[in-house]
């Protein structure tokens, strides 16, 4: 218990770290660039989600002390790539407040204008008014340290909680055997925890831009037995019944309905009979229904055009329309944990 404790205490640490970067982050852009925002929640509300936010992390630091994953998934990178970083965040602030000013969600520079090409359009946008949206080495550089700080370091925990999903469905400790696939990888934060939960296991690593793929690879560069792949999650390369289980985070909220849909039909044809499909993403509408309030705010402050959608159509529902069997989900913070089974029948 004391060791579950210090778990909890260093991720409250962590906590504070990227809410004070946040802070700081809104001070320099309403100084510098006009940034403010007129979202004022009710003070119980937040201290419900305060609250919420400390049940995750204190899950979480169970979830370490009861050996789901390792404590390796703690260990931080190099503070001075940490702190070598913040410049660009701050810069790239000022250019979010810019555009969200503006309204401007195509704004690319010639990388990402050439990497763009031949993607999906509901993709070739700026996504969180981010600088080249997913089409550069700079967005891949700085992303997850700013996903982290819009969600106070608890990024990492709610990605974590897909790794529950697949030892509660496969009952594997270490992997072995098991031939797993990640869609949408982004710079690789899942990639990574996957990895050290299920070391033995095979890991492919698929996403739709080379510039997050290359951080990928470059952040999983001690790890072994991963294949690195550019692909559309609605349009996969890989045969029919391949993978045992096939994973994704953050990903639906920021597709179309249709997209959505098709993602699901590809995945229930890539996997094997019995093979599991788990994912964490935004909670929706019918989760926790004082919290959305928040939701309906999300897409105002950041370009998420299909987050409505997505918050209106829940994601178990679809699940068993595509269709998966024994279809589960459970929420915590602002996560949602989803998982389901290809039966036989569906083969």
């Amino acid at each position: 218990m004391i060791r579950q404790n210090l778990i909890y205490s260093y991720s409250l640490g962590r906590g504070a770290l990227f809410l004070s970067e946040m802070v700081l982050l809104k001070l320099f852009t309403k100084i510098f660039a006009g940034g403010t925002s007129d979202f004022n929640p009710p003070k119980e509300l937040v201290n419900q989600v305060r609250q919420s936010l400390f049940d995750l992390l204190k899950e979480d630091a169970k979830k370490i002390e009861d050996g789901v994953f390792p404590l390796s998934v703690l260990y931080p990178e190099s503070p001075l790539s940490h702190l070598k970083r913040l410049p660009k965040l701050f810069w790239d602030g000022l250019g979010i407040e810019k555009r969200r000013s503006a309204g401007r969600t195509t704004v690319f520079s010639d990388q990402a204008k050439d990497e763009a090409k031949n993607k999906p359009i509901y993709f070739k946008r700026n996504f969180h008014f981010q600088t080249d949206g997913y089409f550069s080495d700079h967005s891949a550089e700085i992303y997850d340290h700013q996903v982290e700080m819009l969600f106070t370091g608890a990024a990492d925990a709610m990605r974590r909680m897909l790794i529950t999903e697949i030892k509660k469905r496969s009952g594997k400790t270490d992997g072995e055997g098991l031939k797993i696939l990640e869609l949408a990888a982004g710079s690789g934060s899942s990639s990574k925890f996957i990895h050290m939960a299920f070391p033995k296991t095979r890991l492919t690593v698929s996403d739709l831009s080379e510039s997050y793929l290359d951080k990928a690879k470059f952040r999983l560069k001690a790890f072994k037995n991963i294949d690195y792949i550019i692909a559309d999650a609605a349009d996969l390369p890989f045969r029919d019944n391949e993978y045992d289980v096939i994973v994704c985070t953050f990903l639906f909220h920021e597709m179309p309905l249709e997209v959505r849909k098709q993602v699901l039909k590809e995945s229930l044809r890539v996997l094997k009979p019995g093979g599991i499909f788990a994912a964490v993403d935004s909670t929706q509408y019918h989760d926790r229904k004082e919290f959305n309030v928040f939701l309906e705010q999300f897409p105002i402050e950041y370009h998420e055009p299909f987050y409505r959608n997505y918050c209106e159509n829940p994601m178990e529902d679809m699940l068993r329309e595509a269709p998966f069997a024994d279809v589960q989900s459970r929420s915590a913070f602002f996560a949602k944990a989803m998982s389901g089974i290809k039966s036989c029948a569906s083969s």
